[in-house]
């Protein structure tokens, strides 16, 4: 089983008077976004689990542009702003027969997810930084999803946007 955490590219800031679930990207944020479509257009995932915000919505929609096939995407309110707990039992409910999943979402939820995984991965230390668009790629070996978190991963990478 494999898993990609993304957190959304760089949004708007929050301001006064601005709902936060409907911030949108920024321009750094909307180029972020291309890259790591360009980047990952051959590691199709079996399904795209993502949080209703409009800032991963953006995400998901400008990367997704340089695939060639759509994996199905499921949009989920439970996951704006959730926190890892919430998170790796959504995971855990997925069915054994989605071999990778793509979970788009917001720190610090996915930052403490994959501080989480990452104490079960050898040679792996905290992920100490996890900023708008970064990634980080695990697999499992296991029966299902259910067991995340119960055994060990093998951390494949983290990618980190380059900065302007």
């Amino acid at each position: 089983m494999k898993l990609t955490l993304l957190r959304h590219a760089k949004a708007v800031p929050a301001l006064s008077g601005i709902d936060d679930h409907a911030r949108p990207l920024n321009e750094r944020g909307r180029r972020a976004a291309g890259q790591v479509g360009i980047e990952t257009a051959g590691a199709r995932p079996d399904l795209v689990l993502c949080s209703t915000a409009a800032r991963t919505r953006e995400t998901w929609a400008i990367l997704s542009q340089a695939w060639d096939l759509m994996p199905p995407a499921l949009m989920e309110e439970a996951l704006y702003l959730a926190e890892p707990e919430a998170l790796l039992r959504r995971l855990r409910r997925l069915s054994p027969d989605v071999g990778h999943v793509w979970l788009i979402g917001h720190n610090p939820g996915l930052h403490d997810l994959a501080n989480r995984l990452a104490q079960t991965a050898d040679g792996i230390g905290p992920v100490g930084n996890f900023p708008t668009a970064a990634r980080a790629r695990i697999e499992f070996d296991g029966a299902g999803w259910n067991e995340l978190g119960h055994v060990p991963v093998r951390w494949l990478d983290l990618c980190t946007p380059e900065r302007d």
